[in-house]
């Protein structure tokens, strides 16, 4: 009879204690909602989002300066003109100031140094039949090319 008293002791501890028992709740999470005009049935492919085209603009196309034509300054490179021009060359009366060694001309064993100059009369960029002058070293030097 001691058996059956302590099953029936455990059986009824075993039963308060499913009925007042310490259970735990169950967490739900709510569904998440869809918004309202949102396609959800290609989930697995979304097409990309219309944007409006960018639209396309020319180059702006800008004129090369005209060459001077008249009085001016031009780097030939070897030196600085300073004189007349025609569509930007020397052409007309003006002085060379060398800026580094060169032959004034051509034809001839006249090298000038940096800081010479060299006053002609110049056609389409080069020099004229007439007399030049060289000053170098203090020196003037007439050159008839």
């Amino acid at each position: 009879m001691i058996i059956v008293a302590v099953v029936v002791v455990a059986a009824g501890v075993i039963v308060g204690i499913k009925l007042c028992g310490s259970k735990t709740p169950e967490v739900t999470t709510p569904p998440t909602e869809t918004p309202k005009g949102v396609d959800t049935t290609n989930v697995a492919n979304p097409q990309p989002i219309d944007t409006p085209e960018v639209e396309k603009k020319e180059p702006v196309k800008v004129d090369p300066p005209k060459p001077i034509t008249g009085r001016g300054t031009v780097d030939l490179g070897y030196g600085i003109y300073t004189g007349e021009l025609k569509n930007g060359v020397p052409h007309g009366h003006g002085v060379i100031k060398y800026t580094q060694k060169h032959k004034i001309v051509s034809s001839k064993d006249f090298v000038a140094n940096p800081g010479d100059e060299f006053e002609a009369d110049f056609r389409d960029g080069r020099v004229s039949g007439n007399i030049g002058y060289w000053s170098h070293d203090g020196n003037k030097t007439a050159i008839k090319p």
